[in-house]
């Protein structure tokens, strides 16, 4: 087989989609692989520009490369995106070099395109793992120490105010203990969903481990703000919580929730620290500022966490038993 001929069996039997264009974007050759990544047969995209294969926002991109090339560089292994036939998107990586003739002149543009959509979606899993809470998807330890750190530097630098409230359910223990761990677990991801909802899209909701929950809220107009936060957290809290495991069981937050509130802020950065700290707890009968303390963190010592079973009650529940009976 003569040396063109076999490089042309490889170009069409490569995985890869390689394609080449003209100078001002016309499709030349179309292999295989393209037509596997991309959806399109050569037959109905030859001739044609190119632009079809890039979204709308990311047309600059096609003049940006081709001044790289006209410049004498090689564009390699850039990651983007490209548009299948069906209009879904396609990550990709591409390498583009230019196609000299034998004076050195640019005749033509070559590419070759992988579909990288798989190793993207695993890279996305392994950080959203590494910054969140794999039970409830919520902001983890990491993510939030980041956040109230840049959160408290930016306050630092323009003045301004930091909630952190923190959310403790008393007795916790006792509902994995009597129930089981997954009713445990379904009490947690019902506490995260019922309360995410109720919180500012720049506010960090997240879980510290166990039972602990942490929300910071950044821009805090005042202290009057930080504590509405706090109080509608408390209010959703009292609704009872219900689940059907093997056997159904409503779990109620009675008299006071393990809740306590942390205002951090900053009036001017030249004030000092030691004076920038206010703390207050919450029960449900409302909160209870103490202005000027000086504390980082506030405990709260609160009655424990009451369940009640919709029959029967605590001593006759055990996991896989059916209450009542």
């Amino acid at each position: 087989m003569p040396g063109t001929e076999l490089f042309a069996a490889l170009v069409e039997s490569a995985d890869d989609a390689i394609v080449t264009t003209t100078l001002d974007g016309r499709i030349l050759t179309w292999n295989r692989g393209a037509e596997r990544l991309y959806g399109y047969a050569a037959v109905d995209v030859l001739g044609h520009p190119s632009t079809f294969l890039v979204p709308d926002d990311l047309r600059d991109e096609i003049g940006e490369i081709t001044q790289r090339l006209v410049n004498g560089n090689r564009v390699e292994h850039y990651e983007t995106l490209r548009v299948h036939q069906t209009g879904r998107k396609v990550e990709v990586s591409i390498s583009v070099s230019p196609v000299v003739d034998a004076s050195g002149r640019i005749v033509a543009v070559a590419s070759i395109a992988r579909d990288i959509t798989g190793r993207k979606h695993v890279e996305r899993m392994i950080n959203h793992l590494a910054f969140h809470d794999g039970l409830t998807g919520l902001a983890n330890r990491t993510l939030i120490r980041d956040r109230m750190q840049h959160a408290l530097a930016r306050a630092h630098r323009t003045g301004g105010f930091v909630a952190v409230i923190y959310l403790d359910l008393d007795d916790f223990k006792e509902v994995n203990d009597r129930l089981g761990h997954a009713a445990g677990d379904q009490l947690l991801q019902a506490v995260a969903a019922r309360l995410k909802p109720l919180l500012r899209p720049g506010d960090t909701f997240g879980r510290l481990g166990g039972d602990e929950f942490v929300v910071v809220s950044d821009h805090v107009p005042n202290e009057r703000a930080a504590v509405g936060i706090a109080e509608r957290l408390a209010t959703a809290l009292a609704e009872p919580f219900e689940f059907a495991l093997p056997f159904e069981f409503r779990l109620v937050f009675r008299r006071r929730f393990a809740f306590a509130l942390v205002f951090l802020f900053w009036s001017s950065p030249s004030v000092p620290r030691s004076s920038r700290r206010s703390s207050a707890t919450v029960s449900s009968g409302g909160f209870s500022p103490s202005l000027g303390a000086r504390l980082t963190t506030t405990a709260t010592v609160c009655p424990p966490l009451m369940t009640s079973p919709a029959r029967g009650d605590w001593s006759r529940i055990r996991p896989g038993s059916t209450p009542g009976l």
